[in-house]
């Protein structure tokens, strides 16, 4: 199908097809300069009015990419402790499972309107329940964790930002259950705090110890896990960050669809880690990935589970994980976790700038492959999947005009000697005498 009308002088109706090039002349479109502008006024306190927004001094240079191919992410300033934490608790909105005992029933449910209840008791079997948060700003943990606030409420737990006061400055991340009383949300976490000690991954995020708090109150002290502050922006923030924030992040390209893809790649490194090792991360979504420096974090392991577990309850997220009618009857699998990446780079992709030419293609077919109604249709691995979401990567680069990456074939080898390489020289005295 043609598009928009070639604007080159020396070409006759020729229209740029989905390659990015011209069915006619078969060029790249012409780009026309801009017609120069009247200098705006200088403003009154002497500035230029039209200079434009500040960018980040650290973005790459456009189509920059690193040694692994993949598009520079720009460094990302790690905001202020005060303006990531909350002082004031929000407690999370809608209906959870009890988990009591088992127990089934549905918690925190709002009627006729009125605000969902952060503490009562649940109306199957009666047990009561709280939402609340255990810790308050100002807090003490452990004897030199002090609370500063609140970062998020997890699907099982409360997260706070703290300072260890043993050395000033030094923020970590304080996780506890949100409600003790349910069992699931129990054996999750035990199974968080064991897989965090076991993990050294580099875009995995790092346990740093694990602690005991007794708040007022209460007849058991409550575990929270201690780990590292990840200062930067998480991708849901990126995903719907107002434009002029991107500009300042991003560049004046905002987010690329190269950044989606550096991104997709790094994720599924991480899962590749937990895959190669027997576990499943399970609950992978745009909250759960950090963008700081020019690196990305993986947070929240608070689903993992084994890849062999078919008895723990599954901790998911709508919208990500595979369909319920699926999660019922086969459970999580490998490619679960490859699901939930198709579905975190779609709602990404969405947002960053859109591919070239049959590179939109391609990433459409690789989304539509990773979220198969049928399992069995899916990537296998997760590092098949990200050879090919680097293969659309090369493809877009290609077709953008971009710096190349070559690279030696998969399906073909080098022949051990060159052939033809003897043409054009004159043969042995041998040759003509025999």
């Amino acid at each position: 199908m043609s598009g928009k009308a070639c604007v080159r002088p020396d070409c006759q109706g020729g229209h740029i097809m989905v390659t990015g090039f011209c069915d006619t002349c078969f060029r790249r479109p012409l780009v026309p300069d801009p017609s120069p502008a009247r200098p705006a006024a200088p403003a009154p306190d002497g500035t230029d009015a039209a200079a434009e927004p500040p960018r980040n001094p650290t973005a790459p240079a456009v189509g920059e990419l690193d040694r692994d191919g993949l598009l520079v992410l720009p460094a990302l300033p790690s905001p202020d402790p005060s303006e990531a934490a909350d002082t004031v608790a929000r407690p999370p909105t809608g209906g959870r499972r009890c988990g009591v005992a088992n127990c089934a029933g549905t918690i925190g449910v709002s009627y006729d309107g009125s605000p969902a209840p952060d503490h009562g008791f649940c109306p199957q079997c009666g047990t009561e329940y709280s939402f609340r948060p255990k810790l308050r700003p100002g807090d003490r943990v452990g004897g030199h964790y002090q609370v500063l606030g609140y970062l998020a409420v997890g699907g099982h737990g409360w997260v706070y930002l703290a300072e260890d006061t043993r050395v000033p400055g030094l923020h970590v991340v304080l996780k506890g259950l949100i409600n003790t009383g349910d069992a699931v949300a129990r054996r999750a976490a035990v199974e968080e705090r064991r897989s965090l000690t076991t993990l050294h991954h580099r875009d995995i995020v790092r346990i740093v110890t694990h602690v005991q708090h007794r708040a007022p109150g209460d007849a058991e002290p409550t575990g929270y896990i201690v780990m590292e502050y990840v200062g930067g922006r998480s991708l849901a923030w990126i995903r719907f960050a107002p434009e002029e924030d991107l500009a300042r992040l991003f560049g004046a390209g905002g987010l690329e669809f190269g950044h989606v893809i550096t991104y997709g790649c790094k994720i599924l490194g991480a899962l590749e880690y937990l895959h190669d090792r027997g576990l499943l991360y399970c609950d992978m979504k745009p909250e759960n990935v950090i963008h700081y420096g020019r690196e990305i974090k993986v947070i929240d392991l608070g689903a993992i589970r084994r890849i062999d577990d078919r008895s723990s309850g599954l901790v998911h997220t709508h919208g990500y994980s595979p369909p319920k009618r699926e999660r019922d009857r086969r459970g999580l699998d490998v490619d679960s976790d490859l699901y939930t990446v198709g579905r975190t780079l779609k709602v990404l992709a969405e947002r960053a700038t859109r591919p070239a030419g049959l590179a939109a293609r391609s990433f459409d077919a690789l989304i539509r492959r990773a979220t198969h109604h049928d399992p069995a249709a899916r990537f296998r691995s997760a590092a098949e999947m990200s050879r090919q979401l680097w293969e659309v990567l090369r493809e877009d680069q290609a077709l953008g005009g971009r710096e190349p990456y070559p690279e030696r074939s998969t399906r073909f080898e080098p022949t051990a000697a060159v052939f033809g390489a003897a043409l054009g020289t004159v043969p042995a005295l041998e040759w003509w005498t025999r």
